[in-house]
């Protein structure tokens, strides 16, 4: 396979997972109680505001399309995917950062975005961007399950969990600011293997974030 298509089919894999936590699915009108959302900067909505890092994104021209034209953190003149996918679903408007400045709990019962700009399936992916990495990005959905069960008990927590929604984007990052820009994996692995690599990371990842 070309190269230029194997990593179209790569990203396609990569970008187009979707689960639901224990296999909670709703009869008839669909149930879903939440939207959570792993990846880097296409859907980060914020999370890297306060981080010492480049991939930043609060700050004009940022947001100007966004409502009030408020520069939030997301790579985008207005919404994310995963405002869109959150809209679409009836769940909420916009889906907020896990890391922002104004949760609330109300934020937490709905579904929360744990994406990172500069991140990536691949460990070594987010340490130049100094980005939370895939696995910083599941560290915290445990830290956010636990917390979830102190405000509302462990039986509306377990409910909200089983009835989400899981979405994950990333991979770009691995390609163009990983395997292109630093040597390191080039000596390890060719093209379509490391591709290979990061399928397997991401079928590990989807496992990982439904236990």
């Amino acid at each position: 396979m070309p190269g230029h298509a194997l990593l179209s089919s790569m990203l396609l894999v990569v970008m187009a997972h979707l689960s639901r936590a224990d296999g909670a699915v709703g009869t008839g009108k669909s149930k879903i109680s939440a939207v959570f959302m792993f990846g880097d900067s296409i859907v980060d909505p914020g999370n890297n505001n306060n981080r010492l890092t480049e991939a930043r994104a609060n700050f004009p021209p940022y947001g100007q399309d966004f409502p009030g034209g408020k520069a939030t953190g997301r790579f985008s003149n207005g919404r994310v995917p995963g405002d869109m996918l959150d809209s679409k679903l009836g769940v909420k408007e916009f889906l907020p950062p896990y890391n922002g400045d104004d949760l609330e709990l109300s934020d937490l019962l709905t579904g929360v975005a744990f994406a990172s700009g500069g991140s990536g399936y691949d460990p070594l992916t987010s340490i130049p961007a100094t980005a939370t990495s895939s696995t910083g990005q599941l560290e915290l959905f445990l830290e956010y399950k636990e917390k979830l069960k102190t405000l509302v008990g462990e039986e509306e927590a377990t409910r909200v969990i089983s009835e989400g929604i899981y979405f994950t984007a990333m991979g770009a990052n691995d390609i163009a600011n990983n395997y292109f820009s630093i040597p390191l994996r080039r000596h390890q692995y060719d093209l379509p293997s490391y591709v290979n690599f990061l399928i397997s990371s991401a079928v590990n990842f989807t496992m990982v974030s439904r236990r």
